[in-house]
């Protein structure tokens, strides 16, 4: 009988230790998943990082644009000028906007990678979302708010980096804000 009770002990110490692990990955989903504005952190963040590859494609392209403009005013300038120093000026104006213009190609490769991080970190979201749905989305629900409760206030004010188009606030509403 020494031998059984021995087992049985073995046995419930190895569902308590299962339960309590079960428990604690639970507790830690409901934190990966707490929401802020109905987002949880990965949306979060893939949607932070898509926002600040649109601002740095929608900035590139704006600076490619006047530098183009930049280089066809120096060449019509040119065209009108007989003072060989002024023509020297408009070709380093025009050597400058090149620079420029080869200054942005850096979009191209940084728009890539982001969206590759995009893209992993939608993957992981994908598998926390499997995992909420094996544990039950309404147990980490309430552990999520619990685990929300306990989050103390921040006292600084948040800085938050490029926005999704519509969550953004205007200039005009910043302006305001100091009328």
């Amino acid at each position: 009988m020494g031998a059984l009770a021995n087992i049985n002990e073995q046995l419930s110490n190895e569902v308590h230790n299962l339960l309590a692990y079960v428990e604690r990955l639970r507790k830690e989903l409901a934190g990966t998943i707490l929401e802020e504005e109905n987002k949880t952190p990965f949306e979060s963040m893939s949607s932070t990082l898509d926002a600040i590859a649109t601002s740095t494609l929608e900035a590139s392209e704006t600076i490619l644009g006047a530098s183009e403009e930049i280089a066809n005013l120096s060449d019509s300038l040119r065209e009108k000028l007989e003072d060989e120093e002024a023509i020297a000026l408009c070709d380093q104006i025009a050597a400058k906007s090149m620079e420029s213009m080869e200054a942005c190609s850096f979009q191209d490769l940084t728009g890539q990678r982001v969206s590759k991080v995009i893209r992993s970190l939608q993957f992981v979201e994908e598998r926390v979302d499997a995992m909420v749905a094996l544990c039950g989305h309404d147990t980490i629900r309430q552990l999520s708010e619990e685990a929300a409760a306990e989050i103390p206030e921040p006292e600084d004010v948040q800085m938050h980096g490029p926005q999704a188009a519509g969550d953004a606030i205007s200039q005009a509403e910043i302006d305001a804000l100091f009328d």
